[in-house]
């Protein structure tokens, strides 16, 4: 069963999302992209017929792995 939202914001998954959000406040979405070239692609998924596209997001690898992270915590595997 999903975690409460209020059990969800006192993981410390969470707080560690949260950090990487400040860290990546006001970063100019042009600066990820020319950080990191692969990006558009790799950031890109289909299937089910959708296109997602999280490139145009403020997501790093870190982010990934810490809502990865957070969604296991969760049971949300």
């Amino acid at each position: 069963m999903p975690a409460h939202p209020e059990v969800l914001t006192s993981k410390p998954e969470w707080q560690t999302l949260k950090e990487h959000r400040q860290r990546l406040d006001g970063v100019l979405m042009k600066d990820l992209f020319n950080q990191d070239p692969g990006r558009a692609k790799r950031y890109f998924i289909e299937g089910a017929g959708l296109s997602l596209d999280f490139s145009k997001n403020r997501i790093t690898d870190d982010v990934l792995d810490a809502l990865l992270a957070l969604a296991s915590s969760c049971n949300l595997e």
